[in-house]
This record gives C-alpha cells, structure tokens and sequence, in this order.
C-alpha cells in the first residue's frame, strides 16, 4: 500500500502540471490556465488530484487552418519523490467546443526535465487541431491518463472544466 501511496503521489503531480500550448501562423498567440481536480483511479484506488491546465492557442485563424498544440501539465503539491527526466508519460484529451466540435490527443506528454523532491512536474507535449468552421473554437482540458514507475492512472475531471483558451477562426 505504501508502494502504491508513492506511485499515486508521484502521478498526481504529473497531472496538474498541465499547459498547453497552440500556435499558428495565422494569429498570436493568447494563453489561459483553468484550474482544475483530477479524480485518478490507480491500481484499484481512487485519488484527487488539484493542478492547472495552461493553453495557449492562436487568437485568430482562418477556416481550415491546422494549429499546433503545446500541452503542459502542473500538479499540486509537488513531487513526493526525485523524478528523472522523461519518466512520467500522459496523454490528455482536449475538447472543442464553440465552433468547433470533437476532441484532439496530446499524446506523448513528459517531463521533460528531472524534478527533484518538492519540485513542480511539468509535462509537456503536442498536437494539433484542424479549425474547420467559423466562429470562436474553445480548448477545454478533459480525460487524461498517467504513466509512472510501472504504473498508470486513468483520469476525469471532477465538475465542469472552463475553456482555457479561445481562438476566433473567420
């Protein structure tokens, strides 16, 4: 149990630490954080997790336009244990709405640097999003999953989730 207390811990704060990150050529960029409680279900146990989800997305872009998506994930509290670059891997489902419709995978998401004890874990990743209709597209964070040490986390918000970022598609 306090093996998996350690695993859990060291999950969660792969969870808050979420950014994400759009850019296209068409507009700059406008960032947003929405804070948000992750409910995680790791190896039978269920644990919350509080962190913030930044993204940044382009201002404006034109019908079609193909926009990049950064992602960066920051959990509270920080780091229970040293973490070594690249050991903690996510993936986070990021909704549409507005104009838009469906979702987008940030796959691939890692810290990309070593967290020492204490330290805020920040995952970072990217994809991207093809913005096909007219209007204001909103970028809500949703579903993610976790990997770390041998084990993974499956993912919901609890409640309702603001848009963190906004991008007006003419």
């Amino acid at each position: 149990m306090r093996k998996l207390t350690r695993i859990a811990a060291g999950m969660g704060f792969t969870l808050a630490a979420a950014g994400l990150t759009m850019v296209a050529a068409a507009g700059p960029a406008a960032a947003g954080t929405v804070s948000l409680t992750y409910s995680c279900s790791v190896g039978g146990t269920t644990v919350a997790y509080p962190g913030a989800v930044t993204i940044t997305a382009p201002a404006t872009a034109k019908a079609g336009d193909v926009v990049t998506l950064q992602v960066d994930l920051e959990r509270e509290p920080h780091a229970a244990q040293d973490i070594p670059a690249h050991a903690i891997t996510g993936q986070l489902t990021i909704g549409l709405g507005g104009a838009g419709t469906g979702s987008v995978q940030a796959a691939g998401l890692t810290n990309l640097q070593a967290v020492p004890k204490g330290g805020a874990v920040v995952l970072s990743g990217s994809t991207s999003a093809t913005l096909s209709t007219a209007g204001d597209v909103t970028f809500t964070p949703a579903g993610l999953q976790v990997a770390f040490n041998g084990a993974a986390a499956t993912c919901s918000p609890v409640g309702a989730v603001a848009p963190a970022a906004t991008t007006t598609v003419s």
